[in-house]
């Protein structure tokens, strides 16, 4: 095993058909495993035998995470190069390859598919490669590892997204707004929406409270996007935690999420993107907030009849990242199914 201190929580195993040491792969995952917090390591893999085998099984017996995906058939090798850049596109921390008889000279364009055109692609876009657990293909040491900027999965005929980013950029047809319930603009996520919308966005959320008279916690309005690249702004109040009644508390989030995909839903929209409601000074716990935005979202998508093919969770720094994007939806191998391309 050669050393070095990575703690990738998104490992990519890849090799030949032909592998046959389960051993070396199920030590090296173990290894990786052990040095990440519980629940927010996973494997990628492919669906073929020898390495990908070994490491869809590992991945079953230890009960981690594993998004498996299966090579189309076709004209050799252009097929495999897509299943290569499909795999890649999940944006591993690091790969593990496994392979006999190995060529070294890997960064030769005689790299058409296979093991060899996996490191290779891998290692242009940064991506640390380890061959065999006992040496590196990128550089002499351990390179580190990058910082995944967005992940994806797919929910029935949805794709969830979670990424870093300002979601007053987003080009989508509704934003979320996490309003107050004056509907007249504040700080943070609502600020920012607001200034990047220009006063038409004050004047539409006027009309509102003159008819209604402002927004209840837990409930939504929508109204004209201004200056922002989307057709709607969905504005949402969300409760103020205080560290009693968490349940009543989660539901009222829940509801934020529920009410604002049915808002979008009834306008025609295939696309929203919310940010992490209540997680600023409203102070809700950012692992609460992000399991019950996943759930709600997830249950949303599951029982209502919609047209919503794009859901985007835009998270305004690192910590909100890691816990939207710890759960794929996915716990057995059975259900996986690759991201969308």
């Amino acid at each position: 095993m050669i050393e070095h201190d990575l703690t990738p929580a998104r490992v990519l195993v890849t090799g030949s058909v032909r592998w046959a040491d389960g051993e070396m792969i199920e030590q090296a995952l173990t290894e990786l495993h052990a040095r990440h917090p519980e629940g927010s390591f996973r494997v990628l893999t492919g669906m073929a035998e020898g390495a990908d085998e070994f490491a869809r099984r590992w991945a079953a017996q230890n009960d981690v995470p594993c998004m498996a995906h299966e090579l189309d058939v076709g004209e050799y090798p252009r097929p495999m190069h897509n299943y290569n850049e499909q795999l890649l596109a999940w944006n591993p921390d690091l790969v593990l390859a496994f392979k006999d008889n190995f060529d070294l000279e890997w960064q030769s364009q005689l790299c058409f598919a296979g093991t060899e055109h996996m490191c290779r692609i891998a290692a242009q876009a940064g991506v640390p490669v380890l061959l065999n657990d006992t040496a590196w293909l990128t550089t002499e040491q351990a390179p580190e590892s990058p910082k995944p900027q967005a992940h994806r999965t797919r929910w029935g005929d949805t794709i969830i997204t979670v990424e870093l980013g300002d979601i007053t950029t987003q080009e989508v047809d509704v934003i979320v707004n996490a309003a107050n319930s004056s509907l007249l603009g504040g700080g943070g996520v609502d600020g920012a929406i607001h200034r990047a919308a220009g006063p038409d966005l004050l004047d539409a959320c006027r009309d509102v409270v003159a008819r209604q008279g402002g927004c209840s916690t837990g409930e939504a309005v929508i109204t004209r996007a201004g200056n922002l690249a989307a057709n709607h702004v969905v504005h949402t109040v969300g409760p103020v935690w205080n560290g009693e009644a968490p349940d009543y508390h989660e539901l009222l989030l829940a509801r934020c999420y529920t009410e604002s995909l049915e808002l979008a839903s009834d306008a025609g929209a295939n696309s929203i993107a919310f940010p992490n409601i209540s997680t600023g000074v409203y102070g809700f716990p950012l692992d609460r907030a992000a399991t019950t935005a996943r759930s709600a979202v997830k249950a949303w998508l599951a029982e209502t009849e919609h047209n919503i093919t794009d859901v985007r969770f835009v998270c305004f720094n690192d910590d909100n990242f890691e816990l939207y994007a710890a759960d794929t939806g996915f716990s057995e191998l059975g259900a996986l199914s690759p991201d969308p391309q």
